[in-house]
């Protein structure tokens, strides 16, 4: 029998699985048709979303789960606020090596998100139906001041579109040195729906 710690990091394993083909930045995700390590293809490849479709998802929507591991395998997950530029994925925390995600990442620095841009329960059906995306990746620090400085009133941009470019650096002046923010290269990027014509559709009108 597994003892509890090989069993978490086995469940983690399949989480966080990889191809070893990264698209450049700029470049549209690969939807990878080869295993490697714990990966797997699709099972319901009618439900696999195109290219397009998985970044309109990344694009979209505010949120996603981060999942990341020690050392030793053990999993640990929590929510961010991701952007999408140039073929990157960022996000930011507090300034704090003792936190757990941090740790994580330093020590093992493979990765991945989990975004839910729709997820309505169909009693009637017995079924969901929802648009989801997950990108397995790797996670580096970005520790040049201006670069940093750069990404975050991006990401800032993104989340508070009404402010103006004077609100947003004001309002960074003192926050910038309070957070790391991380960059996330994608390794594969997987999309899956059910009924997503009701996700889809909605964008467009």
């Amino acid at each position: 029998m597994l003892s509890r710690r090989k069993a978490l990091a086995a469940a983690l394993a399949s989480a966080v699985a990889f191809t070893g083909s990264v698209h450049a930045a700029g470049e549209k995700p690969q939807q990878s048709g080869t295993n490697v390590g714990t990966d797997r293809n699709l099972r319901r490849s009618d439900r696999l979303l195109t290219d397009s479709e998985a970044l309109t998802v990344i694009r979209n929507v505010p949120h996603a789960v981060l999942s990341t591991a020690d050392k030793d395998g053990i999993p640990y997950g929590v929510p961010v606020t991701p952007v999408y530029d140039d073929g990157k994925i960022y996000f930011h925390g507090a300034a704090d090596e003792n936190g757990r995600k941090t740790v994580n990442m330093r020590q093992n620095k493979y990765v991945s998100l989990c975004y839910t841009a729709k997820d309505n329960i169909v009693q009637e059906e017995f079924a969901v139906n929802f648009v989801s995306v997950v990108v397995s990746g790797t996670a580096r620090a970005i520790t040049d001041p201006k670069e940093k400085a750069a990404l975050m009133y991006k990401i800032v941009h993104h989340h508070a579109p009404v402010k103006t470019d004077k609100q947003i650096e004001e309002y960074l002046k003192p926050e910038v040195n309070l957070i790391t923010l991380w960059e996330v290269t994608p390794l594969k990027i997987t999309g899956k729906s059910r009924n997503k014509k009701y996700y889809f559709n909605k964008l467009k009108d």
